[in-house]
């Protein structure tokens, strides 16, 4: 099992061919390698690897097979920076800050938001109060107005056509 799950973490040698042909470049280049999911596992093997199939595992052990590695690499220097959790939602506030580009209302609000939620999906979120992944619905406090906000800006920025901010989504007219 530990074989096969090396070779799920293994990619081909394409990202090395793109960073090759970058470091070359004079202008200013940055780069972000990720993956949305990794691949499908069928339960069997979750069994073989957990002692149980996907029902019993707890929301660690579930989050744990969402996991993907990620980076981002720049043609010019930047300080090393190890993240050990977040979510896809914060990918494009890292890579704004990596590139030193202002960030916009809605990046600001999210850099805010994983200073508070450091990982949030539609499985649930990383609770830094509590130290550990729990479901949304659990959520109190600070916690629960942060998640409760994102909930609103995320439908006002893909539902509420009539009302949309434009402070926050101005692209999105």
């Amino acid at each position: 099992a530990k074989q096969y799950l090396s070779l799920l973490t293994e990619g081909d040698k394409a990202h090395e061919n793109l960073i090759t042909s970058f470091k070359a470049v004079d202008d200013p280049v940055g780069t972000v390698f990720f993956g949305d999911h990794q691949p499908g596992i069928c339960n069997d093997l979750i069994k073989l690897l957990y002692g149980q199939g996907n029902s019993g595992l707890t929301g660690q052990e579930l989050e744990n097979l969402y996991k993907v590695p990620f980076f981002i690499w720049t043609n010019y220097e930047t300080d090393a920076q190890k993240v050990d959790v977040t979510s896809l939602n914060y990918l494009s506030t890292l890579t704004l800050e990596r590139a030193n580009i202002d960030l916009p209302a809605y990046n600001r609000f999210l850099a805010e938001l994983m200073e508070k939620i450091p990982a949030i999906n539609s499985r649930g979120y990383y609770s830094k109060k509590n130290e550990c992944f729990m479901h949304v619905d659990d959520a109190t406090g600070d916690e629960a107005k942060w998640i409760k906000a994102y909930n609103i800006l995320q439908y006002n920025s893909m539902f509420d056509e009539k009302d949309r901010s434009s402070l926050l989504f101005p692209y999105l007219k």
